[in-house]
């Protein structure tokens, strides 16, 4: 016998489908019944219905199913000191294709969201790192190419593997149990003293897998692993150069060389950056870069790439760091200290040649979904003279600009740091007379800038 109610369970799902976040007049309207047929079909259907807000602010959507993935995925925090995980929202996917983030904290919003949570998308594979992911874990049968992820793609991927992430977020069950697992249990580490002949080998068989090779963005090749110095373990990255000794290897190893010496030059004057080890061998150079996500080989920091705050939060031009985090201050988000030290940064990128600072390549801290300061500095090297397109060597002119009345406060010593990083680079043996000769030119050509210091307004 035809149930008049399936009818209107239909209805409401369609009115959902098409119009999500719908208040209960509106949805009343839609349907044509009245405030109370509604409130009763709504606990019908509650299992197939997710509640956003409260009181008059009530909102409405109808859950959507993803292969692979439960209909409420618990999103996890993982500790940065002595404590517990917490359980900090739930997650449900909803129609059409969007999501509804439902907090557990104060520190995470709860709300209707078109894509995954903003605070959730430093999880998504990325990168050189990243577009290994799908070949391997073929068994989750993604798309080949990362960048061709949906977020249900990704939202099946962290579920299922998502485990050890970049940052302190775990989501899913069983993402969060193989977490508590690997915390009880650490992986295997390196030790120091072996470290060279086993990140050779590493980086000799991820040439054999076909997976270094260039890509649009031009990354690093790179691998994770954990360093044992005896009495602690320490989580790293380790970048590695080309073997051969060609011109576009020689550069490569350069700039490894230097960005560990910019790493440095930040650190000895006062500003906080990755703690890095340059190892040297008989065919690759490497740099080992601690993870400033991790506190240890079992608690994780929290962090959040600028791009992915500035998208949700402020929504500036993408054109530089100032920008977005002077919005970001404006909305008492960021503290002006942090500011300050990320327009020393910036002064200090443009006089070693980075002309790679985009928002990818500044992090914040976070807790749960606030931000709560800036994270050390990484990837700073003078990346004008990377390799270009298919590995051709471009001339430089590397002409640096004079100081803003804006950045007078920190003018003066991101020029000292500056000149002491192209003294670094032009005095270094490990690397190529070619650079060490462009050091010495662009030292120079920083000095020059001190005689105009004095015409910044105090």
């Amino acid at each position: 016998m035809h149930d008049p109610a399936d009818d209107q369970v239909r209805a409401l799902r369609t009115a959902l489908t098409r119009t999500p976040r719908s208040s209960s007049r509106e949805l009343a309207r839609a349907l044509g019944v009245s405030q109370a047929t509604l409130s009763r079909l709504i606990r019908r259907v509650s299992g197939d219905v997710v509640v956003i807000g409260r009181g008059r602010a009530t909102r409405y959507a109808w859950r959507r199913e993803i292969e692979g993935v439960e209909a409420i995925v618990p999103v996890y925090e993982m500790p940065d000191a002595e404590g517990r995980p917490r359980h900090v929202a739930d997650l449900h996917p909803a129609a059409p294709d969007g999501f509804v983030l439902v907090s557990r904290v104060p520190d995470v919003p709860s709300g209707w969201f078109d894509d995954l949570p903003w605070f959730l998308q430093e999880l998504r594979p990325s990168g050189w790192l990243g577009r290994q992911v799908p070949a391997l874990h073929a068994d989750l049968r993604l798309p080949p190419h990362v960048n061709d992820w949906s977020s249900d793609h990704v939202l099946r991927f962290l579920v299922e593997r998502g485990s050890d992430g970049l940052g302190a977020l775990v989501v899913g069950a069983k993402a969060f149990r193989h977490a508590v697992t690997m915390a009880q249990a650490p992986p295997g580490a390196v030790s120091a003293s072996e470290r060279l002949a086993l990140y050779a080998a590493r980086a000799d068989a991820a040439v054999q897998q076909g997976l270094v090779g260039s890509s649009a963005g031009g990354e690093q090749p790179k691998f994770l692993t954990t360093r044992d110095d005896g009495e602690r373990r320490v989580p790293v990255l380790v970048k590695f150069s080309p073997a051969a000794r060609d011109p576009v290897a020689m550069r490569r190893r350069d700039l490894l060389v230097s960005e560990h010496l910019a790493l440095r030059t930040l650190a000895e004057h006062g500003h906080p950056a990755a703690r890095s080890e340059l190892l040297v061998g008989e065919a690759r150079v490497f740099l080992e870069v601690e993870r400033f996500d991790r506190a240890g080989p079992i608690r994780r920091v929290g962090q959040i790439a600028l791009a992915w705050a500035d998208a949700q939060l402020v929504g500036s031009s993408l054109t530089s760091w100032t920008e977005s985090t002077s919005a970001l201050l404006a909305r008492g988000l960021l503290s002006a200290d942090d500011h300050r030290e990320v327009r020393w940064r910036q002064l200090f990128g443009r006089w070693i040649a980075n002309n790679d600072m985009h928002l990818h390549n500044l992090t914040l801290r976070l807790r749960g979904a606030t931000i709560t300061g800036v994270a050390p500095a990484y990837d700073m090297l003078p990346m004008a003279y990377a390799p270009q397109g298919q590995g051709e060597l471009r001339a430089v002119a590397f002409a640096p600009q004079p100081p803003g009345p804006e950045d007078a406060d920190v003018a003066a010593p991101a020029l000292e740091a500056a000149v002491d990083f192209w003294g670094r680079v032009a005095a270094d043996e490990r690397i190529s007379a070619e650079f060490r000769a462009f050091a010495n030119a662009n030292r120079d050509a920083v000095v020059a800038l001190r005689a105009g210091l004095i015409w910044l307004p105090e």
